[in-house]
């Protein structure tokens, strides 16, 4: 869990695209709620394999999306800005 935090008021103009290179595991991309800063496990917007990319254009600034791996552990959090929301995932960002 996250500590709550703000959204933004519009869609962000940054398409989210996360790619994974020379990652080991799968990891699935799940929504963080804003009021609470809880993962929202009932919203799964993919599984990503090595070499598998994911792109999406409905995001606020300021949405969180969390990494789940298949432990249902939380590797990691993305902050989605209203720009730029590109994101390579890789076993650099878990040493």
């Amino acid at each position: 869990m996250v500590d709550a935090f703000d959204q933004g008021d519009g869609v962000s103009d940054g398409a989210l695209w996360a790619s994974t290179t020379l990652f080991n595991n799968d990891i699935t991309l799940h929504w963080v709620a804003s009021s609470t800063g809880e993962i929202y496990f009932g919203s799964d917007y993919g599984t990503l394999s090595s070499g598998d990319a994911f792109t999406s254009t409905q995001w606020y600034e300021g949405d969180r999306m969390a990494l789940i791996n298949s432990d249902k552990q939380c590797l990691g959090v993305l902050d989605l800005s209203a720009e730029n929301n590109s994101f390579v995932i890789n076993n650099s960002l878990f040493e």
